[in-house]
């Protein structure tokens, strides 16, 4: 556990160790494609034409193609879809990707992210078991401190679930448990915790520490130190900018 108000550990919830960047998933194409954005993703761009995210979604989807999803399924803890293809489970909601592309099944809206983040876990050669040891993303990334990780995390994450939810932890929770995540017990005072099955292999841990005299409320968004194993570092960082809108709401679908 944290100790005192350290509003910005570099190390997470569990045991502490390092799983550092040598065991990173391998280059994808959400990797190539987010090339010049070391600030981190900025989800629901309007741009004219096709916005960045859709040409992303573009790219993902032309490496499905010939690409062996069934047998790459269990590993990832998906299920083949009698059709053909994989179902993969995304914030309680079922996706079916196949070698054309990705697509939710409840036909309700969805957006590009999420799209290309299904189909990039289905595709994922992670084989490792989650440690259960949750780390800030700059850990698996090794980028260094002072390089805008923590400007992105303060400005994209926090202060948006901060605005909505940083008075009114009850809300919070339903949330929470809307979208599938569980409250973590024997938190310390002041903190709250909770765990999402992001993906079957990829669990994320979100923060809560409470406002008091001194401090306003802080969000923060953990990562198993695994998580590299199946997913570079791009890629979860949209993952946790998903998160984020799940809990806040979608204004429109990008």
């Amino acid at each position: 556990m944290e100790d005192g108000k350290d509003r910005a550990p570099e190390k997470g919830l569990g045991h502490g160790s390092d799983h550092g960047p040598d065991n990173r998933q391998a280059k994808g194409p959400i990797n190539e494609a987010a090339k010049g954005t070391a600030n981190g993703p900025v989800l629901g761009d309007k741009g004219a034409g096709k916005s960045g995210y859709e040409k992303i979604y573009d790219w993902v989807a032309e490496s499905l193609v010939g690409f062996d999803l069934e047998a790459n399924a269990e590993p990832l803890g998906l299920a083949p879809h009698p059709d053909g293809g994989v179902v993969v489970r995304f914030f309680e909601r079922d996706y079916l990707v196949e070698n054309g592309g990705a697509k939710v099944l409840d036909g309700k809206p969805t957006s590009f992210n999420h799209l290309s983040l299904v189909a990039h876990y289905a595709m994922s050669k992670g084989r490792s078991a989650a440690s259960g040891d949750f780390v800030k993303l700059s850990v698996l990334s090794g980028v260094p401190a002072g390089t805008g990780q923590g400007a992105f995390d303060r400005d994209a994450i926090s202060k948006p679930l901060a605005r909505k939810y940083g008075r009114d932890p009850e809300a919070l929770e339903r949330a929470v448990l809307r979208i599938g995540g569980r409250v973590v017990p024997g938190a310390r005072s002041q903190t709250r915790e909770y765990v999402f099955d992001a993906f079957p292999r990829i669990p994320l841990k979100l923060v809560f520490e409470e406002p008091d005299e001194e401090f306003g409320p802080e969000f923060r968004i953990m990562y198993d130190s695994r998580s590299g194993d199946y997913m570079e570092f791009e890629a979860l960082a949209f993952l946790g900018g998903i998160l984020m809108k799940e809990l806040v709401g979608w204004d429109n679908p990008d």
